[in-house]
């Protein structure tokens, strides 16, 4: 029809957050802003929680918005098994870390939930953030095997002294 515009290219919007009063006010504020800022696609909360926090959690707070539940990587101890040889320098035996749920939620999303496997574009952002106006995964050079991403600046010292090579 003469005069319409092209639908908006659809961006599955992706966010990790505990089980916290903290986290669900952030998800408040992320799934109002998402809703007013017209983007076109969908949004869900990758939600951690262990089996004890499952239990203490208000149900009522599993309906903030779209919600994916999956296990707390952050309240798991992990081993390192480095087969007989020595542990990479400054590494430790074993760990716990709420950092692991970032990672560990997108992999659990795409493995087990349905959405995922219709999804052509994703965008993750943090628990904290929000969307002011829509975007366009076309107009920031988004293709297939082509990933977008923030500049970090602080980063940039990391790559430059050989911080990487001792962990990567």
């Amino acid at each position: 029809m003469l005069g319409l515009l092209p639908a908006a290219t659809p961006i599955d919007v992706l966010f990790t957050a505990h089980c916290t009063p903290l986290f669900d006010w952030h998800s408040v504020g992320l799934f109002y802003s998402f809703y007013a800022s017209g983007q076109h696609g969908n949004i869900t909360r990758l939600l951690a929680c262990s089996e004890a926090e499952q239990a203490k959690y208000p149900k009522a707070n599993l309906e903030i918005g779209p919600t994916f539940v999956h296990r707390n990587h952050g309240r798991v101890q992990h081993q390192r098994d480095d087969g007989g040889r020595p542990a990479p320098h400054g590494s430790r035996q074993s760990d716990m870390s709420p950092s692991y749920n970032k990672p560990g939620s997108i992999m659990h999303w795409v493995q087990e939930s349905e959405e995922a496997k219709h999804v052509d574009y994703v965008l993750y952002i943090d628990a904290d953030m929000l969307l002011r106006l829509p975007l366009d995964p076309i107009k920031m050079g988004v293709k297939p095997g082509v990933v977008v991403s923030e500049h970090v600046g602080y980063l940039d010292t990391g790559l430059r002294n050989g911080l990487a090579s001792e962990f990567l």
